[in-house]
C-alpha cells in the first residue's frame, strides 16, 4: 500500500492542525501508511492521532530549519505522496524535494487566502517565494474556490494543475459532541436560543459575516 507523508508544523491546536488529524484518520481508513512529518513534535492534537500512523519529529527550531532533515527523510523513506500543508511548509517542501530527488509525488496545500493572510513582514517575504515554488509540485489543492482564484493571481496564472478539496470533516464526532449535555452555568441560565461561534477573528475567516446572519 501507498505510503502519504503529511507535512506541517505541529500539532498545536488550529485548523490545519485538525486538518491534518481527520485526513490522517480518513487514509488510514483507507488502508494507506501515514507517516505524519512535524517540524516540532509537540502540540495537544498529538495524541489525537490514529495509532497507525508513524509521527516522525523534525525537531527543527523553525520551518527554515527543517529543509535538509526533511530532504533526508525523503530520501531514506521515499514516501509516495509528500503533501504539505500551509504556505511556508510549502515553500520548504518544495525546496527539499528538488533536493531529494526521488521518484515521491508532491502535493501542497493551501487553507488560507495567500494575499489576505499576509500579516507580518516574514509572512509577505514567504509569500514572494510562492511564484517561484509552487510551479515545481506536482499538484496544488485549495480548500475553496475563493483560494484558488486568489493563489491563480499570486501565481501570475500559471499553467499549474489545481484543484479545490473541501476540508476534510470528522461528522462522526461531531454527533457524538452534539449530544453531549452543556453544564456550563452560562448557558443553563439563559432562556434563549443561543448560538456559539469559535475561530480566529482574523478577516480571512469571515467572522463578521457570520455575525451578520444570526
Amino acid at each position: 500500500m501507498e505510503t502519504v507523508a503529511i507535512y506541517l508544523t505541529s500539532m498545536a491546536l488550529g485548523g490545519a492542525q485538525r486538518i491534518a488529524r481527520n485526513l490522517c484518520a480518513g487514509l488510514v481508513d483507507k488502508g494507506y501508511n501515514v507517516d505524519v512529518i512535524l517540524v516540532d513534535a509537540r502540540g495537544e492534537l498529538l495524541d489525537d492521532l490514529p495509532k497507525e500512523a508513524s509521527v516522525v519529529n523534525l525537531d527543527a527550531n523553525r520551518v527554515v530549519t527543517s529543509v535538509l532533515p526533511l530532504t533526508q527523510y525523503l530520501r531514506r523513506r521515499q514516501p509516495d505522496v509528500l503533501y504539505s500543508m500551509m504556505t511556508e511548509c510549502n515553500v520548504i517542501a518544495t525546496v527539499s524535494h528538488k533536493l531529494a530527488r526521488t521518484d515521491t509525488r508532491l502535493v501542497v496545500s493551501e487553507h488560507n487566502t495567500p494575499t489576505a493572510s499576509a500579516s507580518t513582514r516574514k509572512d509577505r517575504f514567504v509569500l514572494r517565494l510562492v511564484p517561484h515554488t509552487y510551479p515545481h509540485a506536482d499538484h496544488i489543492v485549495t480548500v475553496s474556490k475563493g483560494v484558488r482564484d486568489d493563489l491563480r493571481t499570486l501565481l501570475d496564472h500559471s499553467p499549474v494543475d489545481i484543484s479545490v478539496v473541501y476540508n476534510p470533516i470528522a461528522v462522526e464526532e461531531i454527533r457524538t459532541q452534539a449530544q453531549e449535555p452543556l453544564d456550563h452555568p452560562w448557558f443553563q441560565k439563559r432562556r434563549d436560543r443561543c448560538r456559539a461561534e469559535r475561530g480566529s477573528t482574523r478577516t480571512t475567516e469571515g467572522v463578521r459575516y457570520v455575525a451578520a446572519g444570526v
